[in-house]
Parts: structure tokens; sequence; C-alpha cells
């Protein structure tokens, strides 16, 4: 007889333990509560969806115990993952820093042939179905908003976390974790922006430059990557200031948090004054931020050049040496200070969730309530920019729905 598996969740790790589950033989069941699969996959990218990153590597994946994530990680692995599309009917393309997105460059494709798998698969899809309790007897009873219950003998909570409300992110899966025992850790924003000092920063509204950035928590440094910087009026974004958000989000209100920016990556202060020497020798007459046009967008020598006790008008021939240093260390090591993370709202994902001590890491299931699996954001696991989350949904919903009831 085969077991009756309830997926709590239609996102990216529901959609993959529900047809792993349908794959070991169990009649499953769907539960998501908006009108549609899927909605965080189809905004992910930029609609693009980076579905993975070729990188498999645990570094990439953090939490209270990064080690937790190794076994359903090398259970369902990148290559695996990669071979599990291409049967969907999922080509893909490579880009930069080994991230993954389908050849279509449409989110909209990942979540209709994953639809259309779990069609076959005879997976019962409940959409508007928003669990709210979950009770654990003889069976497990789901009971929903609106009054509707449903029983198993398994359960997969992949409900998410609380960023992206407006796309049905809530605490309603951590909420239900806990009232059967589990705990949560400590929530924080993770791959968001940063609020820092204002300063002039605020004139650079909507500025992008190739940077390499470090992030520093009392003045040692914690993580650092080489991507797009984005100003903003409240301080600064994009994808590298993403990729480190994480590493600093639990310290922002206690510690001495700044991130470090290098404006010429891979190169050092004595590189970067050679560069700057020649195109002062070469061209004289120009002025001191007129001399930088070419090589870092426009606004920001006329914002940070004044920063650096450096005239923007000086004329590129009266730049002492002393100067020249100066504004190389500044442009090399511009050292802003982090007043805090954006709002949970504005993250990508959620930094904590429910606790790893409680679960065992080779099947996902809970030590406290047997035939209870957690998989995806709502587990304190996330990963780095770059498609390492969309890993660990895939990874932790394919070894979650595979999962055996413990006896």
């Amino acid at each position: 007889m085969s077991r009756k598996t309830l997926i709590v969740g239609g996102g990216a790790a529901g959609l993959m333990a529900a047809i792993s589950a349908a794959d070991h033989g169990d009649e499953v069941t769907l539960l998501e509560k908006n009108d549609r699969l899927g909605r965080k996959i189809l905004i992910s990218g930029n609609g693009r969806c980076n579905m993975l990153n070729t990188d498999g590597d645990l570094s990439h994946f953090h939490g209270s115990n990064p080690e937790f994530a190794r076994e359903a990680l090398a259970a369902f692995p990148v290559e695996q993952t990669l071979a599990f599309f291409r049967d969907l009917g999922i080509e893909t393309r490579l880009e930069r820093k080994g991230r993954v997105f389908p050849a279509s460059n449409q989110a909209t494709s990942v979540v209709r042939l994953l639809e259309d798998w779990a069609v076959r698969a005879g997976i019962q899809v409940v959409q508007e179905a928003d669990a709210t309790q979950i009770d654990r007897g003889d069976s497990f009873k789901v009971t929903t908003v609106d009054g509707r219950s449903f029983e198993s003998d398994r359960v997969v909570l992949t409900t998410g976390g609380i960023t992206a409300p407006t796309l049905g992110g809530s605490d309603d899966g951590l909420r239900m974790a806990c009232s059967l025992g589990h705990r949560r850790t400590r929530l924080y924003p993770g791959l968001g922006p940063l609020e820092t000092e204002r300063s002039s920063l605020h004139k650079l509204q909507g500025v992008r430059a190739m940077v390499e950035a470090e992030a520093l928590v009392d003045g040692r440094v914690v993580k650092r990557d080489e991507w797009e910087l984005l100003f903003r009026y409240y301080g600064l974004s994009g994808l590298v200031i993403f990729n480190l958000s994480e590493a600093v989000a639990p310290y922002v209100d206690n510690h001495d948090v700044s991130v470090r920016i290098n404006f010429f990556p891979g190169q050092d202060v004595d590189q970067v004054e050679c560069r700057l020497r020649d195109r002062w020798n070469r061209n004289p007459h120009r002025s001191a931020a007129f001399s930088f046009t070419g090589l870092l967008p426009d606004k920001i020598p006329p914002i940070l050049l004044p920063i650096l006790d450096m005239p923007i008008d000086r004329p590129a021939a009266g730049i002492s040496a002393e100067e020249g240093r100066r504004i190389a260390e500044g442009l090399t090591n511009w050292e802003v200070k982090v007043l805090g993370s954006r709002p949970l709202a504005e993250a990508e994902v959620m930094v904590g969730g429910i606790a790893t001590d409680d679960i065992d890491p080779a099947s996902l299931e809970s030590r406290l309530v047997p035939g209870l699996y957690l998989a995806g954001e709502m587990v304190d696991v996330h990963g780095d920019l770059g498609g390492f989350n969309f890993q660990w949904a895939w990874s932790s919903g394919w070894v979650a729905g595979q999962g055996q009831v413990s006896s």
C-alpha cells in the first residue's frame, strides 16, 4: 500500500518534494496557498530564474551549522539536478560565476514544466489552500484557513520563509513546525541591500559600477566578492552587496560593520596609483574629476574626490604625489559604515529558520516528530547569491520527498 504524503508549500522545494515522493510511489497531495505554483520562481533572476550553480562546494551554504547541508546536497548534487532538468525539457545556458539559467531566459519555462511533470505523476495539486495548523495523532492532519483538512501518513513542510510577503511569504510553516516542538533561530534579511551612512551617497542614486568589495565586522573581513555595485539613496545595493549582506546581517545591530570597496577589481593601490599618474601625465590639462572620464562612471569622482580632500577642479598636472597616493588609496579602499539591513520584505532569502539540531541531515526527517520532514528556505540553511539557494531547494526537496517514515 502506497504512503500518503502531503506537501505543504508549492515553491521550488515543495514542487521537487512532490515529484520526488511520487517517484518513490507515494500518493501525493500538494497544498499551495497562492492561486498558482512557484510564484517566487517566476520572479527570480529578474524573471529569468538562476536555477542553480555549477559550483557545488559546501562553502557557498551557510547557517548555524553549515555542515548540516552536506548530506542532502550530496544526495542530489549539481550533476543530478542538471540531468533532472534536462529530462524535464529545459535546455540551460551557463553564465558568469557558474550561474545556470534556462536557455529560454524565462522562469515561466521552469514552472510550467515542473507543473507538467506533477500532473503526469498524478500529484493532486490544491491551490488557494492556506495551511494554518498541523496535528499529529495516528496520522497527520493539516487544516487550512478556510476549514478544510487533509490527512496523510507523512508531511513535508516546504513553506519557505518570511521574505516576499506579497508573493505569500509568511511564518506559517515556521509556526506550525514550532507547534510540534521545533524551535527556530533568529531571522534576518539575506541577499538584500544595506543601509549606510548617508554622507553624499544619495547623490549617486542609480549609479552602477563593477567593484571588488569586502564585508567587515569589527574590522575583520568576513566575506569578499567581485560583482556589480548599485548606489541607492539609502546606501548600497547591487549583486555584490546582496552577496555580502548575509554575512553581516546578524551583526549590524550590535557590532561595527562596514563595506570596503575597490573600484579597480584585481588591482592594488600601487597599480592604481601608476595607472592614474599615467592618465594625468598624458592629459595634464584635464581637471581631477574629468580625468576619470572613460575610467569610472562620471558621477563618482565629483562625489568621492571631495571626501578624499581633493578639489575636483584641480588640473591633473597639479596633483601632487601625496594627493595621487591618497586618491589611489581611496579608490581601492573606500570604507562605508553600515547602519543596518533593509527590511526582510526587500531581501531575496531569509537568514535563519527551523534549527537543524532536531532534523536528520540524511533524510531531513524531524527527530522530534516521526513522519514530519522539513526542506527549503524554512530550514536554517541559506546559500550565496547565484543559484545556490535554488540548489538547496532542489536537493532538500528531493531528499525530503524520498524520506522514509520512521518505525
